[in-house]
Protein backbone atom coordinates (compact mmCIF):
# COMPACT_ATOMS: atom_id res chain seq x y z
CA UNK A 1 0.00 0.00 0.00
CA UNK A 2 2.90 2.39 0.70
CA UNK A 3 5.01 1.62 -2.09
CA UNK A 4 1.84 2.17 -4.44
CA UNK A 5 1.17 5.74 -2.60
CA UNK A 6 4.72 6.79 -3.03
CA UNK A 7 4.39 5.63 -6.80
CA UNK A 8 1.17 7.85 -6.82
CA UNK A 9 2.98 10.66 -5.32
CA UNK A 10 5.44 10.66 -8.35
CA UNK A 11 3.14 10.73 -11.22
CA UNK A 12 3.11 13.94 -13.27
CA UNK A 13 -0.38 14.16 -12.37
CA UNK A 14 0.00 14.24 -8.47
CA UNK A 15 2.69 16.83 -9.27
CA UNK A 16 0.19 19.27 -11.19
CA UNK A 17 -2.21 18.48 -8.47
CA UNK A 18 0.78 19.72 -5.59
CA UNK A 19 1.24 22.84 -7.54
CA UNK A 20 -2.74 23.77 -7.88
CA UNK A 21 -3.23 23.62 -3.99
CA UNK A 22 -0.63 25.56 -3.88
CA UNK A 23 -2.06 27.70 -6.42
CA UNK A 24 -5.29 27.62 -4.86
CA UNK A 25 -4.35 28.57 -1.39
CA UNK A 26 -2.56 31.51 -2.46
CA UNK A 27 -6.10 32.77 -3.85
CA UNK A 28 -8.01 31.55 -0.84
CA UNK A 29 -5.86 33.76 1.27
CA UNK A 30 -5.96 36.65 -0.86
CA UNK A 31 -9.19 36.98 -1.02
CA UNK A 32 -9.96 36.57 2.73
CA UNK A 33 -7.08 38.66 3.90
CA UNK A 34 -7.92 41.75 1.13
CA UNK A 35 -4.10 42.34 -0.31
CA UNK A 36 -5.15 45.37 -1.51
CA UNK A 37 -2.89 48.47 -1.43
CA UNK A 38 -3.44 51.87 -2.90
CA UNK A 39 -2.32 50.71 -6.48
CA UNK A 40 -4.50 47.84 -6.52
CA UNK A 41 -7.34 50.14 -6.07
CA UNK A 42 -6.08 52.18 -8.76
CA UNK A 43 -6.41 49.61 -11.15
CA UNK A 44 -9.74 48.21 -9.72
CA UNK A 45 -11.22 51.82 -10.35
CA UNK A 46 -10.46 52.16 -13.51
CA UNK A 47 -11.72 48.63 -14.45
CA UNK A 48 -15.17 49.98 -13.21
CA UNK A 49 -14.54 52.79 -15.89
CA UNK A 50 -14.25 50.17 -18.34
CA UNK A 51 -16.71 48.34 -17.54
CA UNK A 52 -18.97 51.80 -17.39
CA UNK A 53 -17.80 52.70 -20.74
CA UNK A 54 -15.35 55.52 -19.56
CA UNK A 55 -12.29 54.16 -21.30
CA UNK A 56 -9.11 53.95 -19.38
CA UNK A 57 -10.70 56.87 -16.83
CA UNK A 58 -10.78 57.56 -13.44
CA UNK A 59 -14.19 58.67 -12.13
CA UNK A 60 -14.65 59.92 -15.94
CA UNK A 61 -11.00 61.54 -16.14
CA UNK A 62 -8.22 59.89 -18.30
CA UNK A 63 -5.63 58.16 -15.76
CA UNK A 64 -2.32 58.19 -18.04
CA UNK A 65 -0.06 57.13 -14.90
CA UNK A 66 -1.46 53.69 -14.67
CA UNK A 67 -1.24 51.86 -17.54
CA UNK A 68 -4.62 50.03 -18.97
CA UNK A 69 -3.26 46.98 -19.64
CA UNK A 70 -4.30 45.37 -16.22
CA UNK A 71 -6.97 46.77 -15.53
CA UNK A 72 -8.71 45.95 -18.79
CA UNK A 73 -8.00 42.47 -18.27
CA UNK A 74 -9.28 42.91 -14.41
CA UNK A 75 -12.41 44.10 -16.78
CA UNK A 76 -12.82 41.29 -19.23
CA UNK A 77 -12.83 39.20 -16.32
CA UNK A 78 -15.04 39.99 -13.58
CA UNK A 79 -18.99 39.16 -13.95
CA UNK A 80 -20.01 42.53 -12.73
CA UNK A 81 -18.64 45.99 -12.37
CA UNK A 82 -19.19 47.03 -8.70
CA UNK A 83 -16.66 47.31 -6.42
CA UNK A 84 -16.57 44.17 -4.27
CA UNK A 85 -16.44 41.93 -7.04
CA UNK A 86 -13.58 43.44 -8.59
CA UNK A 87 -12.07 42.63 -5.26
CA UNK A 88 -12.69 39.01 -5.80
CA UNK A 89 -12.09 38.69 -9.48
CA UNK A 90 -9.10 40.55 -9.41
CA UNK A 91 -7.69 37.38 -6.99
CA UNK A 92 -9.58 35.10 -10.10
CA UNK A 93 -7.53 37.05 -12.47
CA UNK A 94 -4.51 36.87 -11.05
CA UNK A 95 -4.74 33.16 -10.19
CA UNK A 96 -5.42 32.66 -14.31
CA UNK A 97 -2.28 34.89 -15.18
CA UNK A 98 -0.31 32.59 -12.82
CA UNK A 99 -1.73 29.43 -14.48
CA UNK A 100 -0.76 30.91 -17.49
CA UNK A 101 2.70 32.04 -16.76
CA UNK A 102 3.27 28.35 -15.37
CA UNK A 103 2.27 26.75 -18.43
CA UNK A 104 4.38 29.16 -20.90
CA UNK A 105 7.98 28.30 -18.71
CA UNK A 106 6.88 24.40 -18.86
CA UNK A 107 6.73 24.21 -22.28
CA UNK A 108 9.18 26.86 -23.78
CA UNK A 109 12.23 25.05 -21.43
CA UNK A 110 10.55 21.48 -21.24
CA UNK A 111 11.47 21.28 -18.19
CA UNK A 112 8.74 20.85 -14.67
CA UNK A 113 10.91 22.27 -12.18
CA UNK A 114 11.51 25.42 -14.44
CA UNK A 115 7.91 25.79 -14.18
CA UNK A 116 8.11 25.42 -10.37
CA UNK A 117 10.63 27.75 -9.93
CA UNK A 118 9.34 30.70 -11.96
CA UNK A 119 5.56 30.16 -10.31
CA UNK A 120 5.67 28.96 -7.29
CA UNK A 121 8.17 31.27 -5.30
CA UNK A 122 7.78 33.25 -2.51
CA UNK A 123 8.71 36.56 -4.94
CA UNK A 124 5.86 35.29 -7.73
CA UNK A 125 3.49 34.49 -5.16
CA UNK A 126 3.75 37.52 -2.58
CA UNK A 127 2.80 39.73 -6.29
CA UNK A 128 -0.12 37.39 -7.19
CA UNK A 129 -1.67 37.93 -3.44
CA UNK A 130 -1.80 41.50 -4.58
CA UNK A 131 -4.18 43.10 -7.26
CA UNK A 132 -0.93 44.85 -9.28
CA UNK A 133 -0.36 44.64 -12.64
CA UNK A 134 3.55 42.90 -12.19
CA UNK A 135 0.47 39.49 -12.72
CA UNK A 136 -0.17 40.54 -16.05
CA UNK A 137 3.95 41.92 -17.06
CA UNK A 138 4.94 37.81 -15.62
CA UNK A 139 1.90 36.45 -17.67
CA UNK A 140 3.51 38.77 -20.68
CA UNK A 141 6.90 37.83 -20.36
CA UNK A 142 6.63 33.71 -19.61
CA UNK A 143 4.31 34.27 -22.97
CA UNK A 144 6.78 36.21 -25.02
CA UNK A 145 9.76 33.54 -23.90
CA UNK A 146 7.46 30.64 -25.31
CA UNK A 147 6.14 32.57 -28.51
CA UNK A 148 10.32 32.76 -28.93
CA UNK A 149 10.83 29.08 -28.60
CA UNK A 150 8.51 28.65 -30.99
CA UNK A 151 9.95 31.45 -33.55
CA UNK A 152 12.99 29.54 -32.71
CA UNK A 153 11.34 25.88 -33.94
CA UNK A 154 10.11 27.54 -36.77
CA UNK A 155 7.03 25.05 -36.95
CA UNK A 156 4.24 28.00 -37.87
CA UNK A 157 6.25 31.07 -38.58
CA UNK A 158 3.39 33.56 -39.21
CA UNK A 159 1.33 32.37 -36.42
CA UNK A 160 4.15 32.48 -33.95
CA UNK A 161 5.40 35.79 -34.48
CA UNK A 162 1.60 36.84 -34.01
CA UNK A 163 1.48 35.52 -30.60
CA UNK A 164 5.18 36.85 -29.65
CA UNK A 165 3.50 40.05 -31.12
CA UNK A 166 0.83 40.05 -29.30
CA UNK A 167 2.49 39.02 -25.79
CA UNK A 168 5.03 42.25 -26.37
CA UNK A 169 2.44 44.43 -27.07
CA UNK A 170 0.01 43.19 -24.08
CA UNK A 171 2.80 44.06 -22.29
CA UNK A 172 3.62 47.40 -23.09
CA UNK A 173 -0.05 48.19 -22.47
CA UNK A 174 0.39 47.17 -19.00
CA UNK A 175 3.60 48.58 -17.59
CA UNK A 176 6.00 51.59 -19.14
CA UNK A 177 8.82 49.12 -17.78
CA UNK A 178 8.00 46.47 -20.75
CA UNK A 179 8.82 48.98 -23.34
CA UNK A 180 12.70 48.95 -22.98
CA UNK A 181 12.41 45.34 -20.92
CA UNK A 182 10.77 43.60 -24.59
CA UNK A 183 13.97 45.54 -26.21
CA UNK A 184 16.74 43.41 -23.85
CA UNK A 185 14.83 40.28 -24.21
CA UNK A 186 15.60 40.91 -28.24
CA UNK A 187 19.10 41.29 -27.34
CA UNK A 188 18.86 38.53 -25.06
CA UNK A 189 16.89 36.27 -27.81
CA UNK A 190 19.59 36.93 -30.32
CA UNK A 191 22.51 35.96 -27.92
CA UNK A 192 20.45 32.71 -26.81
CA UNK A 193 19.18 31.57 -30.03
CA UNK A 194 21.02 32.86 -32.94
CA UNK A 195 20.94 35.47 -35.33
CA UNK A 196 18.52 33.95 -37.57
CA UNK A 197 15.54 33.63 -34.44
CA UNK A 198 16.21 37.18 -33.70
CA UNK A 199 15.58 38.60 -37.17
CA UNK A 200 12.18 36.25 -37.50
CA UNK A 201 11.11 37.67 -34.16
CA UNK A 202 12.44 41.25 -35.14
CA UNK A 203 8.34 41.86 -37.07
CA UNK A 204 6.74 40.93 -33.74
CA UNK A 205 9.31 42.99 -31.72
CA UNK A 206 8.97 46.40 -33.98
CA UNK A 207 5.60 46.15 -33.72
CA UNK A 208 5.67 45.81 -29.93
CA UNK A 209 7.51 48.89 -30.17
CA UNK A 210 5.39 50.82 -32.83
CA UNK A 211 2.64 50.36 -29.97
CA UNK A 212 4.42 51.72 -27.40
CA UNK A 213 5.77 54.85 -28.60
CA UNK A 214 2.14 55.63 -30.16
CA UNK A 215 0.87 54.97 -26.17
CA UNK A 216 3.38 57.27 -24.77
CA UNK A 217 2.62 59.75 -27.31
CA UNK A 218 -1.51 59.50 -26.72
CA UNK A 219 -0.70 59.52 -22.91
CA UNK A 220 1.44 62.86 -23.91
CA UNK A 221 -1.53 64.59 -26.18
CA UNK A 222 -4.41 63.74 -22.87
CA UNK A 223 -2.32 64.66 -19.39
CA UNK A 224 0.82 66.11 -21.00
CA UNK A 225 3.00 63.35 -19.80
CA UNK A 226 4.00 60.29 -21.88
CA UNK A 227 3.53 58.17 -18.78
CA UNK A 228 0.86 60.35 -17.20
CA UNK A 229 2.60 62.50 -14.92
CA UNK A 230 5.82 64.15 -14.65
CA UNK A 231 8.89 62.35 -13.73
CA UNK A 232 11.59 63.44 -11.61
CA UNK A 233 15.33 62.71 -11.06
CA UNK A 234 16.07 60.20 -8.05
CA UNK A 235 16.78 62.03 -4.82
CA UNK A 236 19.30 59.77 -3.31
CA UNK A 237 22.27 59.58 -3.11
CA UNK A 238 24.56 56.49 -5.36
CA UNK A 239 25.23 54.98 -1.58
CA UNK A 240 21.76 54.63 -0.39
CA UNK A 241 20.86 53.73 -3.98
CA UNK A 242 23.31 50.71 -4.48
CA UNK A 243 22.55 49.34 -0.37
CA UNK A 244 18.95 49.78 -0.71
CA UNK A 245 19.06 47.63 -4.08
CA UNK A 246 21.60 45.11 -2.33
CA UNK A 247 19.23 44.93 0.68
CA UNK A 248 16.38 44.31 -1.39
CA UNK A 249 18.17 41.58 -3.80
CA UNK A 250 19.16 39.80 -0.69
CA UNK A 251 15.71 39.44 0.68
CA UNK A 252 14.19 38.27 -2.02
CA UNK A 253 17.51 35.94 -2.68
CA UNK A 254 17.32 34.63 0.38
CA UNK A 255 13.38 33.78 0.25
CA UNK A 256 13.82 32.34 -3.18
CA UNK A 257 17.01 29.93 -1.57
CA UNK A 258 15.08 28.86 0.81
CA UNK A 259 12.33 27.77 -1.61
CA UNK A 260 14.37 26.22 -3.92
CA UNK A 261 16.25 24.56 -1.46
CA UNK A 262 13.02 22.80 -0.45
CA UNK A 263 12.01 21.48 -3.41
CA UNK A 264 15.57 20.16 -4.97
CA UNK A 265 16.20 18.62 -1.70
CA UNK A 266 12.92 17.39 -0.79
CA UNK A 267 12.69 15.83 -4.42
CA UNK A 268 16.26 14.95 -4.70
CA UNK A 269 15.69 11.32 -5.09
CA UNK A 270 14.37 12.37 -8.54
CA UNK A 271 16.15 15.57 -9.28
CA UNK A 272 19.70 15.33 -10.71
CA UNK A 273 22.11 18.03 -12.18
CA UNK A 274 23.25 18.05 -15.24
CA UNK A 275 26.81 18.27 -15.80
CA UNK A 276 27.32 19.69 -19.44
CA UNK A 277 24.70 21.34 -21.92
CA UNK A 278 22.33 19.08 -23.69
CA UNK A 279 22.93 18.12 -26.58
CA UNK A 280 21.04 19.40 -29.21
CA UNK A 281 19.27 16.11 -30.72
CA UNK A 282 18.93 14.39 -27.48
CA UNK A 283 16.68 17.83 -26.00
CA UNK A 284 16.07 20.00 -28.36
CA UNK A 285 16.03 23.37 -27.27
CA UNK A 286 16.35 23.16 -23.53
CA UNK A 287 19.90 24.57 -23.52
CA UNK A 288 18.82 28.02 -25.30
CA UNK A 289 15.09 28.24 -23.45
CA UNK A 290 17.34 27.84 -20.15
CA UNK A 291 19.86 30.56 -21.16
CA UNK A 292 16.55 33.11 -22.12
CA UNK A 293 15.15 32.38 -18.87
CA UNK A 294 18.51 33.56 -17.12
CA UNK A 295 20.01 36.50 -19.79
CA UNK A 296 15.78 37.36 -18.93
CA UNK A 297 16.52 37.94 -15.61
CA UNK A 298 19.46 39.72 -15.31
CA UNK A 299 18.29 42.01 -18.28
CA UNK A 300 15.33 42.57 -15.87
CA UNK A 301 17.17 43.26 -12.52
CA UNK A 302 19.89 45.49 -14.36
CA UNK A 303 17.12 47.24 -16.09
CA UNK A 304 15.40 47.92 -13.09
CA UNK A 305 18.21 49.23 -11.44
CA UNK A 306 19.32 51.63 -13.64
CA UNK A 307 15.56 53.00 -14.40
CA UNK A 308 14.85 53.75 -10.76
CA UNK A 309 18.81 55.13 -10.03
CA UNK A 310 17.92 57.38 -12.82
CA UNK A 311 14.33 58.18 -11.98
CA UNK A 312 11.99 58.31 -9.16
CA UNK A 313 9.61 55.84 -8.84
CA UNK A 314 8.67 52.52 -6.59
CA UNK A 315 11.67 51.67 -4.48
CA UNK A 316 13.54 48.92 -4.67
CA UNK A 317 11.98 45.64 -3.49
CA UNK A 318 10.06 42.62 -4.43
CA UNK A 319 7.63 44.19 -6.91
CA UNK A 320 10.84 46.61 -8.55
CA UNK A 321 13.24 43.42 -8.63
CA UNK A 322 11.60 40.18 -7.47
CA UNK A 323 11.21 39.05 -10.93
CA UNK A 324 14.45 39.59 -12.12
CA UNK A 325 15.92 36.95 -9.18
CA UNK A 326 13.17 34.55 -9.95
CA UNK A 327 14.43 34.14 -13.92
CA UNK A 328 17.66 33.69 -13.11
CA UNK A 329 17.37 31.49 -10.66
CA UNK A 330 15.09 29.25 -12.61
CA UNK A 331 17.47 29.69 -15.18
CA UNK A 332 20.00 28.38 -13.33
CA UNK A 333 17.73 25.11 -12.54
CA UNK A 334 16.74 24.81 -16.33
CA UNK A 335 20.66 25.24 -17.21
CA UNK A 336 22.30 22.84 -14.25
CA UNK A 337 19.22 20.50 -12.88
CA UNK A 338 16.89 17.94 -14.52
CA UNK A 339 14.41 15.05 -13.68
CA UNK A 340 16.25 11.51 -13.71
CA UNK A 341 13.07 9.84 -14.98
CA UNK A 342 10.50 12.38 -17.42
CA UNK A 343 7.69 10.04 -16.33
CA UNK A 344 8.81 10.49 -11.89
CA UNK A 345 7.59 13.97 -11.03
CA UNK A 346 8.16 14.83 -6.86
CA UNK A 347 4.60 15.98 -5.85
CA UNK A 348 5.92 16.24 -2.31
CA UNK A 349 8.57 18.55 -3.28
CA UNK A 350 6.40 21.21 -4.67
CA UNK A 351 3.63 21.11 -2.41
CA UNK A 352 6.41 21.74 0.72
CA UNK A 353 8.01 24.62 -1.48
CA UNK A 354 4.57 25.65 -2.78
CA UNK A 355 3.29 25.99 0.75
CA UNK A 356 6.40 27.18 2.51
CA UNK A 357 6.19 30.21 -0.08
CA UNK A 358 2.51 31.32 0.41
CA UNK A 359 3.20 31.18 3.94
CA UNK A 360 6.29 33.02 4.46
CA UNK A 361 5.95 34.87 1.25
CA UNK A 362 5.03 37.71 3.09
CA UNK A 363 7.19 37.65 5.87
CA UNK A 364 5.32 36.52 9.16
CA UNK A 365 1.97 37.86 8.24
CA UNK A 366 0.52 35.26 7.18
CA UNK A 367 1.27 33.34 10.52
CA UNK A 368 0.42 36.24 12.30
CA UNK A 369 -2.90 37.05 10.78
CA UNK A 370 -4.35 33.51 9.88
CA UNK A 371 -5.19 32.65 13.52
CA UNK A 372 -7.54 36.03 13.35
CA UNK A 373 -9.73 33.92 10.67
CA UNK A 374 -13.38 33.42 11.99
CA UNK A 375 -12.84 35.78 15.39
CA UNK A 376 -14.22 39.48 15.81
CA UNK A 377 -10.87 40.52 14.88
CA UNK A 378 -11.30 39.57 10.67
CA UNK A 379 -13.82 40.41 8.57
CA UNK A 380 -14.15 39.64 4.32
CA UNK A 381 -12.87 43.58 3.25
CA UNK A 382 -15.42 42.53 0.08
CA UNK A 383 -18.58 42.33 1.98
CA UNK A 384 -17.70 45.69 3.73
CA UNK A 385 -16.96 48.11 1.29
CA UNK A 386 -19.13 51.28 2.91
CA UNK A 387 -16.48 51.36 5.38
CA UNK A 388 -13.57 51.70 3.38
CA UNK A 389 -15.79 54.86 2.02
CA UNK A 390 -15.94 58.66 3.62
CA UNK A 391 -19.27 58.93 5.06
CA UNK A 392 -19.96 62.54 6.35
CA UNK A 393 -21.40 65.56 4.46
CA UNK A 394 -19.51 65.65 0.72
CA UNK A 395 -18.90 68.95 -0.55
CA UNK A 396 -17.94 69.51 -4.55
CA UNK A 397 -14.61 69.89 -3.44
CA UNK A 398 -12.09 68.52 -1.03
CA UNK A 399 -8.63 69.49 0.35
CA UNK A 400 -7.64 66.51 1.42
CA UNK A 401 -4.74 65.75 3.61
CA UNK A 402 -4.55 62.20 4.52
CA UNK A 403 -7.53 59.53 5.16
CA UNK A 404 -8.87 57.03 7.89
CA UNK A 405 -6.27 53.41 7.64
CA UNK A 406 -8.81 50.60 6.81
CA UNK A 407 -10.04 49.07 9.89
CA UNK A 408 -7.20 46.35 11.43
CA UNK A 409 -10.19 43.39 10.72
CA UNK A 410 -9.86 43.91 6.76
CA UNK A 411 -6.20 42.15 6.85
CA UNK A 412 -4.07 43.75 4.06
CA UNK A 413 -6.14 46.18 2.78
CA UNK A 414 -4.85 49.63 2.49
CA UNK A 415 -7.53 52.48 0.87
CA UNK A 416 -6.89 55.60 -1.11
CA UNK A 417 -8.29 59.27 -1.97
CA UNK A 418 -10.33 58.04 -4.83
CA UNK A 419 -12.16 55.17 -3.43
CA UNK A 420 -12.72 56.96 -0.40
CA UNK A 421 -14.09 59.95 -1.50
CA UNK A 422 -15.80 58.89 -4.89
CA UNK A 423 -15.78 61.40 -7.34
CA UNK A 424 -15.40 64.40 -5.10
CA UNK A 425 -12.48 66.88 -6.98
CA UNK A 426 -9.88 66.84 -4.48
CA UNK A 427 -7.04 69.29 -3.68
CA UNK A 428 -4.26 68.05 -2.08
CA UNK A 429 -0.58 69.63 -0.97
CA UNK A 430 1.94 69.03 -4.00
CA UNK A 431 5.30 67.26 -2.28
CA UNK A 432 8.60 66.37 -2.53
CA UNK A 433 10.47 64.82 -4.01
CA UNK A 434 7.31 63.89 -6.38
CA UNK A 435 7.17 67.77 -7.44
CA UNK A 436 8.20 71.07 -6.54
CA UNK A 437 6.10 71.29 -2.86
CA UNK A 438 2.90 74.00 -2.71
CA UNK A 439 3.73 77.05 -0.29
CA UNK A 440 0.20 78.48 1.07
CA UNK A 441 -0.11 80.26 -1.71
CA UNK A 442 -0.18 77.90 -4.70
CA UNK A 443 -1.81 75.86 -2.59
CA UNK A 444 -4.56 78.27 -1.75
CA UNK A 445 -4.45 79.13 -5.47
CA UNK A 446 -5.71 76.06 -6.33
CA UNK A 447 -9.25 76.92 -4.94
CA UNK A 448 -9.53 79.85 -7.26
CA UNK A 449 -9.47 77.03 -9.88
CA UNK A 450 -12.15 74.81 -8.78
CA UNK A 451 -13.92 77.64 -7.29
CA UNK A 452 -15.76 77.49 -3.42
CA UNK A 453 -19.49 76.45 -4.47
CA UNK A 454 -19.31 73.85 -2.17
CA UNK A 455 -15.78 73.01 -0.69
CA UNK A 456 -14.50 72.16 3.10
CA UNK A 457 -10.97 71.60 4.39
CA UNK A 458 -11.07 67.81 5.69
CA UNK A 459 -9.14 67.20 8.72
CA UNK A 460 -11.56 64.51 10.35
CA UNK A 461 -8.38 61.69 9.42
CA UNK A 462 -5.99 63.56 12.45
CA UNK A 463 -7.95 63.14 16.19
CA UNK A 464 -5.57 65.53 17.88
CA UNK A 465 -3.17 68.13 16.74
CA UNK A 466 -0.01 65.82 17.54
CA UNK A 467 -1.65 63.54 14.89
CA UNK A 468 -1.38 66.08 12.49
CA UNK A 469 1.87 67.07 13.35
CA UNK A 470 3.48 63.51 12.69
CA UNK A 471 1.52 63.86 9.45
CA UNK A 472 3.26 67.20 8.51
CA UNK A 473 6.85 65.38 9.81
CA UNK A 474 6.73 63.03 6.50
CA UNK A 475 10.15 62.78 5.52
CA UNK A 476 12.42 60.40 2.39
CA UNK A 477 15.50 59.19 3.09
CA UNK A 478 18.04 59.82 0.65
CA UNK A 479 21.44 58.87 1.80
CA UNK A 480 22.47 56.31 4.89
CA UNK A 481 26.09 56.49 6.67
CA UNK A 482 28.27 53.94 6.35
CA UNK A 483 28.98 51.08 9.44
CA UNK A 484 30.52 47.24 9.72
CA UNK A 485 27.82 46.69 12.41
CA UNK A 486 24.78 48.09 13.95
CA UNK A 487 22.11 50.44 11.86
CA UNK A 488 23.53 52.91 9.85
CA UNK A 489 22.26 56.68 10.33
CA UNK A 490 19.84 57.74 7.90
CA UNK A 491 19.41 61.20 6.28
CA UNK A 492 16.06 62.21 5.41
CA UNK A 493 14.33 65.05 3.70
CA UNK A 494 11.56 67.05 4.34
CA UNK A 495 8.47 66.48 1.95
CA UNK A 496 7.19 70.15 2.77
CA UNK A 497 8.01 73.40 1.93
CA UNK A 498 8.31 75.12 5.59
CA UNK A 499 5.83 77.74 5.13
CA UNK A 500 2.91 75.84 4.11
CA UNK A 501 3.72 73.73 7.51
CA UNK A 502 3.34 76.62 9.21
CA UNK A 503 0.63 77.58 7.82
CA UNK A 504 -1.36 74.50 8.22
CA UNK A 505 -0.71 74.19 12.20
CA UNK A 506 -2.48 77.46 12.30
CA UNK A 507 -5.68 76.25 10.16
CA UNK A 508 -6.28 72.89 11.23
CA UNK A 509 -9.05 71.80 13.39
CA UNK A 510 -8.25 67.91 14.19
CA UNK A 511 -11.45 65.76 13.73
CA UNK A 512 -13.51 68.23 11.93
CA UNK A 513 -14.40 69.23 8.22
CA UNK A 514 -14.28 72.92 8.09
CA UNK A 515 -15.76 75.13 5.31
CA UNK A 516 -13.26 76.33 3.01
CA UNK A 517 -14.50 80.13 3.48
CA UNK A 518 -14.08 79.81 7.03
CA UNK A 519 -10.71 79.12 6.21
CA UNK A 520 -10.30 81.47 4.11
CA UNK A 521 -11.51 84.52 6.25
CA UNK A 522 -8.92 83.65 8.66
CA UNK A 523 -5.75 86.45 9.08
CA UNK A 524 -3.40 83.76 8.74
CA UNK A 525 -4.95 82.99 5.65
CA UNK A 526 -5.15 86.35 4.19
CA UNK A 527 -1.11 86.85 4.99
CA UNK A 528 -0.54 83.77 3.12
CA UNK A 529 -2.31 84.97 0.24
CA UNK A 530 -0.56 88.23 0.31
CA UNK A 531 2.71 86.63 0.81
CA UNK A 532 3.69 88.83 3.41
CA UNK A 533 6.39 86.77 5.43
CA UNK A 534 6.40 88.68 8.68
CA UNK A 535 2.69 88.67 8.91
CA UNK A 536 2.31 85.32 8.08
CA UNK A 537 4.66 84.28 11.37
CA UNK A 538 2.76 86.75 13.32
CA UNK A 539 -0.73 85.20 12.14
CA UNK A 540 0.08 81.37 12.47
CA UNK A 541 1.06 82.51 16.40
CA UNK A 542 -1.94 84.26 16.80
CA UNK A 543 -4.18 81.59 15.08
CA UNK A 544 -2.65 78.71 17.28
CA UNK A 545 -3.43 80.59 20.67
CA UNK A 546 -6.74 81.24 19.41
CA UNK A 547 -7.47 77.56 18.31
CA UNK A 548 -5.88 75.96 21.85
CA UNK A 549 -8.18 78.41 23.47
Amino acid sequence: MLRRVIALLQTPPAYLVAAAIVAVTMTVISILFGYLSPDSWFYILIAEGLRQGHGCALHGAYLGVYPCGYPLALALTAPAADTATLMISSKIANLLLLTGSFWFIWKASQNILVATVVALNPVTLLITLYTWSENLELFCICGAIYALTRVSAGAHPWRDRALLALFLTVGCFTRYFFGPFAFLLFVAAWLTHGRGTALRALPAFAVAGLFYIGYEGFNLTMSGYTTGMPRVPAPETPYYLVTTFIAAFWHDAWNMLVALGLLLGLGWPLIGLRRAAPAAKAEPGRHAAAMLILLAGAAFLGLAFILRARTLFDPYDTRTTGFGIVFILAGLTGRFVRLKDEAKWPAWAVLASGLFSVIYCDDTSIPLTLPTLGTPHWALAAAHVPDLVYRGPKPAVMVTFDIPSAPDRFGNVETTKPLYYGDTILISPALAPDVTPDTPKTLLAKLDIVGLRSCAFDFTAFPTLADFQAYLDSTTPVDQGFTLGGTPAVTSKSNWDPALQRYLLAVVQPGKLVPCRQVLDLPVTQAALAGQTETLAQAVKAERLFLNH
